[in-house]
């Protein structure tokens, strides 16, 4: 269990700097009060020369008279602990005292300096150090979880755990307090074999090694931050207006240096005596067959060619690099590979990997990719002179013997077991075998999988494995091609579980026409379309279409205060969902009343072609000297088409350009297959009418006509059953937008009770409010104050999804988002003002785009359930196994050929392939085990798992979600809000921390889960899931940091209150404003719990602090 030595009265401010932490750290490393520690403060090494000199941290040397960053150095004195001065030394120019060190440090610290102390005693030089009281080491190549996992090995092997553990910006410091004082050669050697067995940073062997101080930030550059302010320096057009000061304090990207282990143990240099391996002698680096009897480099085994590379090339090898520098790094790295791979083949060393085919994975990791000729150009330049390692021969060796050491030791248990497999085969043949046959045999298997052989000499164990109990070659590898799926899914299950959950949650119903329209239009609307069996985003989304369609040409919104760009009253809504599903009773429930209107404007339209008709013929009659103006023909004004060509619809329009137009299709994929009627499939009237979302011109050149309307206002409207737009969609990369532009709602499959009750007609009242709309002026509204803040917010978060989004379809609909959700507000505003039988006023209130935020982020559940259906296709597990259960629920029971019949993907799998996908829901504990008469598999519905599983008969049961409780998530940094880039847009719980008037919506935060995933929910306790909101948790009491109680003493149990310091951004989001209890406790780790959560959570108990 981590234990935490730290002062209760820790000092601490909201920037992360913590007092306390560096004088811990001190503490630790041995040092006491009078002594002085010697420090040097540094400037990230990536800032700008140019900025340093606007920040006054740059110097000119006198004799180069080039720029330099500037560096601190100096002693600190401990009178106390919290007592410090500190004297600033200038080389041999003299000194500069600070009466109060710490808050000097912090300063420094807050310009942008790290701050960094050197641990061993006696001066600041390697020739002044003589005592040392710390082994220590830092991995930065490699991600937390697996420099965690290299710690605990560690501590396993010595007995008890790491002296302290600080946590920086990419990685961990491990500390080792040595029981006595050792000399610096001493020291010196036990450094490089501590690095040696951990593969870490070998360059920490100097006497004077500087490390960072716990309690300080570690501060980088910000590159868009200090981009900004180079194109304002430089006077770039769209950035000389700029606030340089703001740009200013956002240049430092600031992660503290914090403890986030301190045990207070010490250890004996015997203690690593017995777990350390040896370094390389002289002689043993000129020949690797001459090393010393404690360790030799055995010639049959390997090592991988990776990890005999520096540093920066494994971690080039391992994350890529990006546009600017991809050729040069990557010509360092050709050239790393074929040196060390040279210099491993002189020793005799044998390895896995070859280079050429790891320098092409750093290729395919560059961002973007490397093309093809760069990469061969690069190779073949790497390739034309002799190469060698860029390491010495002595640490290449090291290098080699670190791993195989580790490797020994790792499968010490696994050799031994390994030397006995013959004995127990000899047994088995005397009946006194330990294990059975079979089981051995496929342990053996195993244990050669583990050994992480070449693909070379792993055919050859086989094949010798074959030999021995008598079996085809052909068979090993298949029993090894089974054991490496099973792995590969075991390892994805706990991702796979998480997915499941969060597909699963996109299907609950989450909008309620209360939530948006005003009550005395939803509360009719609600009853009709729910005796219609419709869902109410759909419904709401067809009457926002509708509506938006009667609305005069050029209504629009302004939705940015400095940019004129207006977003139109204009929709395109599909209703996606299967043959009797009832789409079609709720799309004409809701267009019916346009009937009633198009039936006035015919029937005006008869009288005046009457009166037409009239005057024509008495004009007809005159003579041509007394003539009048020959009469004008009336044109018949349309509210909605049903099937026209872009040609039909210019001419409707070119008749009325004031009146907007319904485009209503029954079946859309009549839009979609549109390609000009009258010129054989030759013309592009899908992408014209398409072109008109925006509400631009439309213009149609023929021999016999020329028509031209100036704005357009076109909104579209129409159903398409799920495998139709999935075969529409292609490669479903939405190349020309069609899709994004697109609100989609898909139907589920459920059952639909029979209709009881008297009939609801919502005519009249739909009637009135089309009408209203209609009569409407044409006006450009804007947002209120308070909700142009909203929607600042709300557009930057959605442009951090866009930009960390890697699917090229999800960036194009996430770019169109914010547009969309202001063409909802629009309609919304004037839907209200039209049911109050008032005109709208030309400001959008707070209230309304709160409505289209919730609307359209439900939206976007929807959408990721079309895509969802789309992975299915593409042969992604978790869509595969969430469609499985869909149809076993209905299903009751299901064997492969059951589901061969139902399922419909373009390439259907074959009957072997659907008993994997059945057995991982058997591991998952979805599904029941059962078979068939004939043996054959079975899965079965677990009705334990959901006694009040909502089927869709009962509409009590549907998720609902309050407007009010919809956050979005911000990072606030000094006074200005910013979006983060790292929530899920769909299923993770997002919170706002603003004002309560600019309080948002998220989709997620009150989501009703389905109970048949109980189980599952409750094994998952690493994975951000979709939440129960009460009414008390929006209102949730959350823990200031003096009420957090940082005692060394704490001892956690079940039922502490605690709140969550580390750094796992999905939990916090899921964690954010929620007093978290322990309910369990393991080892070093707590499972958490908090009201409205399904999930149980499990987070290492150092990442936890008591509320007191």
């Amino acid at each position: 269990m981590l234990l935490f030595h730290l002062n209760s009265n820790l000092k601490s401010d909201q920037q992360g700097i913590n007092i306390n932490q560096a004088i811990a750290h001190l503490k630790a490393a041995g040092f006491q009060p009078g002594d002085v520690v010697w420090m040097r403060l540094w400037l990230p090494k990536d800032t700008p020369i140019e900025l340093a000199k606007r920040l006054k941290l740059a110097y000119q040397d006198k004799q180069t008279q080039e720029w330099r960053l500037s560096v601190v150095s100096g002693f600190l004195t401990l009178q106390e602990w919290d007592k410090a001065s500190f004297t600033q030394v200038f080389g041999n120019k003299g000194t500069r005292p600070f009466s109060n060190g710490w808050k000097q440090i912090e300063v420094w610290n807050r310009k942008g300096y790290g701050v960094g102390f050197i641990p061993n005693r006696g001066g600041k030089k390697d020739d002044e150090i003589n005592d040392c009281w710390c082994l220590f080491y830092e991995i930065d190549d490699r991600g937390f979880e697996d420099q965690i996992s290299t710690l605990r090995s560690l501590e396993n092997q010595l007995g008890h755990q790491a002296t302290f553990v600080l946590k920086t910006r990419k990685s961990l410091h491990c500390w080792f307090r040595l029981a006595q004082k050792v000399d610096p050669s001493t020291w010196k050697n036990y450094q490089q074999r501590l690095a040696l067995s951990q593969q870490s940073d070998g360059s920490l062997d100097d006497p004077s090694q500087l490390m960072r101080l716990a309690g300080f930030l570690h501060q980088s550059c910000d590159g868009e931050s200090t981009n900004t302010w180079l194109a304002w320096k430089e006077g770039v057009e769209d950035y000389k207006d700029l606030d340089e000061q703001k740009i200013l304090s956002h240049i430092w990207n600031s992660t503290p240096v914090s403890i986030v282990q301190d045990t207070g143990e010490v250890f004996s240099l015997e203690e690593f005596d017995r777990i350390l391996p040896p370094l390389a002698s002289k002689s043993e680096s000129s020949n690797h067959r001459d090393l010393g009897h404690s360790f030799k480099l055995p010639d049959h085994e390997t090592v991988p060619l990776e990890i005999c590379l520096s540093r920066a090339n494994r971690e080039l090898l391992e994350r890529g690099q990006s546009e600017g520098s991809r050729n040069q790094d990557g010509f360092a790295l050709a050239c790393d590979l074929i040196g060390v791979a040279n210099s491993l083949r002189d020793m005799g060393q044998r390895f896995t990997g070859d280079p050429y085919h790891l320098f092409l994975d750093y290729c395919d990791r560059c961002h973007p990719p490397l093309p093809e000729s760069e990469r061969n150009s690069i190779w073949n330049s790497a390739e034309k002179e002799p190469r060698e390692s860029a390491l010495n021969l002595e640490y290449l060796t090291n290098c080699v013997k670190g791993y195989l050491w580790r490797q020994s030791r790792s499968n010490l248990s696994l050799s031994r077991s390994e030397s006995h497999l013959i004995d127990q085969k000899d047994a088995a043949l005397k009946g006194q075998a330990e294990l059975p046959p079979v089981q051995s045999f496929k342990q053996e298997i195993e244990n050669i999988l583990k050994r992480n052989l070449s693909n070379a000499d792993r055919l050859i164990a086989l094949a010798a494995l074959a030999n021995d109990y008598g079996r085809p070659l052909r068979d090993i590898q298949q029993i090894v091609a089974a054991i490496e799926a099973e792995a590969d899914l075991e390892d994805a299950r706990e991702e796979t579980e998480a997915e499941i959950i969060q597909l699963t949650s996109l299907a609950v119903n989450q909008i309620q026409l209360s939530d948006c329209l005003p009550v005395h239009l939803a509360d009719p609307l609600t009853k009709a379309l729910e005796r219609a069996g419709s869902e109410p985003l759909a419904s709401l989304m067809a009457f926002l279409t509708i509506s938006a369609s009667l609305l005069p040409t050029g209504t629009a919104i302004e939705p940015y205060e400095s940019d004129p760009h207006q977003e139109r009253a204009i929709l395109y809504f599909g209703l996606v969902a299967e043959p009797s599903s009832r789409k079609s009773g709720v799309l004409k429930q809701l267009t019916q009343p346009l009937q009633a209107i198009q039936g006035d404007l015919k029937q005006q339209y008869d009288q005046a072609y009457q009166q037409y008709q009239e005057e024509l013929e008495q004009w007809k009659q005159e003579g041509k000297e007394s003539r009048r103006e020959k009469p004008i023909e009336p044109q018949l004004e349309h509210v909605y088409i049903e099937d026209a060509t872009s040609e039909g619809v210019a001419t409707i329009l070119s008749h009325q350009q004031h009146r907007g137009l319904l485009s209503n299709f029954d079946e859309l994929k009549g839009l979609f297959g549109l390609q000009d009627a009258y010129r054989n499939g030759k013309g592009a009237d899908r992408q014209k009418l398409l072109s008109l979302y925006d509400g631009g011109s439309l213009k149609v050149d023929r021999t016999t006509k020329h028509l031209f309307v100036e704005k357009t206002a076109i909104s579209i409207l129409g159903s398409i059953q799920p495998s139709v737009l999935l075969s529409l969609m292609g490669d479903y990369t939405d190349s020309d937008g069609t899709w994004s532009r697109f609100q989609w709602v898909v139907l589920p499959i459920r059952r639909y009770d029979y209709p009881e009750g008297a009939r609801i007609d919502i005519s009249p009242l739909l009637q009135g409010i089309y009408r209203q709309l209609r009569a409407f002026p044409v006006k450009v509204y804007r947002y209120s104050p308070e909700a142009q803040e909203l929607f600042r917010r709300w557009y930057n978060w959605l442009e951090d999804k866009r930009i960390a989004e890697y699917r090229p379809a999800q960036r194009s609909l996430l770019g169109k988002v914010a547009g969309q959700t202001s063409r909802i507000a629009l309609v919304l505003h004037s839907v209200e003002a039209a049911t109050n039988q008032q005109e709208p006023s030309e400001e959008i209130q707070i209230h309304t785009l709160r409505a289209a935020i919730a609307i359209k982020k439900a939206l976007l559940q929807q959408t990721e359930l079309i895509y969802s259906e789309a992975g299915v296709n593409q042969g992604e597990l978790s869509p595969i196994l969430v469609k499985i259960l869909d149809i076993l629920k209905r299903k009751k029971q299901l064997s492969a050929r059951d589901l061969s019949r139902c399922w419909t993907t373009r390439q259907k799998p074959l009957a072997k392939q659907f008993e994997v996908w059945m057995q991982e829901l058997i591991q998952l504990n979805l599904v029941r085990e059962g078979r068939t008469k004939q043996g054959k598999l079975l899965i079965k519905w677990i009705e334990s798992h959901s006694p009040n599983h909502h089927d869709g008969s009962d509409s009590s049961d549907k998720g609902t979600l309050s407007i009010d409780s919809f956050t979005f998530e911000t990072v606030t940094t000094d006074s200005d809000a910013v979006m983060t880039s790292q929530l899920d847009a769909v299923t993770n719980q997002e919170s706002v921390t603003t004002d309560e008037s600019y309080v948002t919506t998220s989709v997620a935060t009150s989501v009703t889960m389905p109970e048949s995933l109980k189980g599952l929910l409750d094994r998952c306790s690493e994975s951000t899931v979709t939440t129960v909101t009460t009414e008390s948790e929006s209102n949730s009491y959350t823990p200031n940091s003096d009420e957090v109680e940082a005692n060394s003493k704490w001892m956690p149990k079940v039922g502490d209150l605690v709140i969550y310091v580390g750094d796992d951004q999905k939990f916090n989001r899921v964690a954010d404003g929620k007093t978290l209890r322990i309910e369990v406790i393991k080892e070093d780790k707590a499972v958490l719990g908090a009201d409205g959560w399904y999930v149980k959570h499990t987070k290492l108990i150092s990442e936890l602090r008591k509320v007191v």
